[in-house]
């Protein structure tokens, strides 16, 4: 007969939940946003973008991609893998599994649950080395990879490697605890490998390392660089070497970021402080959570969020009860207080720091140093903040492991803990598209493609100005182009060449060659060899002429001659508006040019009962034009909105702007206003 020791049994027991706890991960999410592996997460654009980057990756790898900073679309723009993340952190996962003989849609589903893995066991592992048990190493493990706010990434897989993030984390805590020189080099080579693997989350974790060291600084009362052990703990030879290393290191870093800075100043990329403040935390924002079928009805109630996908910032109720235990236990004598009270002060610092209130936030400060305002979407800071808000919800679980010791009362609160942490995000609702999508469009492309006497062929494909999202056949055409190792004229990423124009049929192509010659004044390519290369694909034809685009800007002179009008009528949930754009001046209105498209923008302006103004949200909405007006002529464009959801008044406004230059009711045109009311 056996018999097992109450320790064995304890152990047993934390194991038996950690396989619970990774099973809801796995199962509860992973395979149900895979469909079981049926299904790629994330919708039909950047989930592609990604698999064009991997894929790139790999043909390089095997010496089929001759540059590794300019794959081929967008061609012949160069260096264009900057122009987003680059993936030479995770790429190898992706690259194993084309070696192995996986297709393109499997390898890219399998580096997606592979980086998930590594989150989710790396992370457990962290927390253990901190000295947690193995239930609450499990705990903040979850919150770390499947946290409700880290879910709705999954259609921006760039951000699913996040392992270096808690190994960097922990060099820091023990460089902190002990000044060891070596320490403090294995920190900053996971900074380098979380640079690697998605520039974004490396900048934001230089802001948790940042303001935990701060924070480590102000409690302890002690100078960072006081009392290293180097000299009496390691030879001269010792330290110079680790010195050598976090040089190496520091420049790999440097070296990086002065690429993409290049690139920057090359193409002449920069985020405007609207698009940028669009995306900044609010309030508001830790508390929406709209797929998360337990709790979306929370942030409901926040209505008018511009770019709410991003602002998808919820932690859970269930794990904000169980955060508001830990933090309880961190200040009334529970086990980890030290590096409970550091998780809480660096939680509350990176808040902070990075809240808008009313538009004002301290980050704006930030905006003013080199680089800072190429971070775009400031919210997905919460992929980083898991970290602290897992360590203070494994604090809770020590918490109550140490203070019940009736074994039935510790278990029944222990099972409650982890069901609270791990229930919202099995109820969240996932987003991805069949495989089966992507291999279709590409077989459709095959059927399209026409017969060509050429060598060395450039593939652009158009598609259909109906379609609401026009955009996937730029990737449409990468992948096709990729797998033929062609180049493409076709291109989607962060960033966009100047002057390239939305892919519609009766849009020359001939515009995204003269984009590049405006830009490259001096290159030595040929316009026209380039022009004779190129093979058109469209998935709609042009009814008319091709459309060559200019090359001005909108200046006053001609936007207060612009005349809108607005018809509205209302449906039950919908409002179908027709905009005319009427051209008043002596001279030739087109929406197209090289120095910026022009788009129809409107915005829905809440009001009180005195008709005035509660906010002025921001012009986030548009819709892309293709047509030129003679003076005096007229055109009408046909919008169906979706009504505001809450019920009260509202104030329709309607405007142009040519992208990147100005806005037309800043240069002196007249907005149009309409009434509506919304009752639900």
């Amino acid at each position: 007969m056996f018999r097992y020791s109450k320790k064995s049994v304890e152990c047993l027991l934390q194991t038996g939940l950690l396989a619970a706890i990774f099973s809801a991960g796995f199962f509860g999410y992973l395979m149900h946003t895979t469909d079981w592996f049926r299904a790629i997460p994330g919708d039909l654009f950047d989930a592609r973008f990604n698999s064009v980057i991997l894929e790139h990756l790999f043909q390089w790898v095997k010496g089929e991609a001759p540059s590794l900073w300019s794959p081929a679309f967008f061609y012949p723009f160069e260096n264009v893998l900057a122009f987003s993340d680059n993936h030479f952190g995770s790429g190898w996962s992706y690259i194993l599994f084309r070696l192995a003989g996986l297709p393109r849609e499997y390898a890219y589903l399998a580096w997606f649950i592979v980086g998930n893995l590594l989150n989710f066991w790396v992370t457990f592992y962290v927390f253990r080395r901190l000295g947690f048990s193995i239930l609450a190493a499990g705990v903040g493990a979850f919150v770390f990879t499947f946290g409700l706010p880290a879910l709705p990434k999954e259609a921006h897989a760039q951000l699913t490697y996040r392992f270096a993030v808690p190994l960097a984390f922990l060099a820091t805590y023990q460089f902190l605890q002990s000044k060891n020189i070596f320490v403090f080099v294995r920190a900053v080579f996971w900074l380098l490998i979380q640079f690697l693997c998605s520039i974004y989350l490396g900048v934001f974790l230089i802001y948790l390392l940042g303001i935990m060291t701060l924070v480590w600084i102000l409690s302890k009362k002690e100078f960072l660089f006081s009392h290293w052990q180097t000299g009496h703990s390691h030879s001269k030879t010792a330290i110079g070497i680790a010195w050598i290393l976090i040089f190496l290191l520091c420049s790999a870093i440097v070296a990086l970021l002065y690429q993409y800075q290049i690139v920057s100043l090359e193409y002449g990329f920069k985020r405007s402080v609207g698009e940028i403040k669009s995306m900044m935390p609010t309030l508001s924002s830790y508390l929406i959570s709209d797929s998360s079928l337990l709790t979306k009805w929370i942030g409901q109630s926040f209505s008018q969020i511009p770019m709410r996908h991003e602002h998808q910032m919820f932690i859970g109720l269930g794990l904000f009860l169980v955060g508001a235990l830990g933090i309880y236990y961190i200040y009334r004598g529970g086990v980890h207080q030290q590096l409970g009270r550091v998780s809480v002060w660096t939680l509350f610092g990176l808040i902070v720091l990075t809240l808008s209130i009313h538009g004002y936030s301290i980050y704006r400060v930030l905006l003013y140093l080199p680089g800072v305002g190429s971070v775009r979407a400031l919210s997905r800071i919460v992929l980083v903040m898991l970290l602290p808000v897992g360590i203070i919800a494994a604090i809770a679980i020590e918490g109550v492991h140490q203070r019940f010791q009736k074994w039935q009362t510790r278990w029944a609160m222990l099972i409650a803990l982890v069901l609270l942490v791990v229930a919202e995000s099995i109820f969240y609702q996932p987003y991805s598209t069949g495989i089966s999508k992507w291999v279709d469009r590409q077989n459709d492309l095959k059927l399209r493609l026409p017969t060509y006497d050429l060598k060395d062929p450039i593939i652009f494909v158009t598609g259909n100005p109906d379609h609401p999202h026009l955009k996937a056949v730029e990737l449409d055409g990468m992948i096709f182009a990729q797998d033929r190792h062609l180049p493409t004229l076709n291109g989607y990423s962060g960033n966009t060449p100047p002057g390239y124009l939305d892919p519609l049929p009766c849009v020359s192509f001939q515009n995204r060659l003269t984009a590049y010659f405006d830009l490259f004044k001096k290159s030595n390519l040929s316009s026209d060899l380039l022009a004779n290369r190129v093979v058109l694909m469209p998935l709609a034809p042009c009814a008319g002429a091709f459309t060559l685009a200019t090359n001005k800007t909108i200046n006053e002179a001609l936007a207060s001659k612009i005349r809108l009008s607005i018809h509205a009528e209302v449906n039950p949930a919908d409002l179908l508006v027709a905009v005319t754009i009427e051209n008043a001046s002596d001279e030739i209105f087109s929406t197209l040019s090289t120095k910026g498209p022009i788009r129809l923008s409107w915005r829905f302006i809440p009001l009180d009962t005195e008709g005035q103004r509660k906010e002025n949200p921001a012009w986030i909405e548009r819709k892309g034009l293709n047509f030129s007006l003679k003076p005096g002529q007229k055109e009408t464009e046909t919008l169906k909105f979706a009504l505001p959801a809450r019920s009260g008044r509202y104030q329709l406004e309607v405007s142009l702007v040519q992208e990147g230059v100005a806005w037309f009711h800043d240069l002196g045109m007249a907005v149009p206003k309409h009434l509506v009311e919304v009752y639900r």
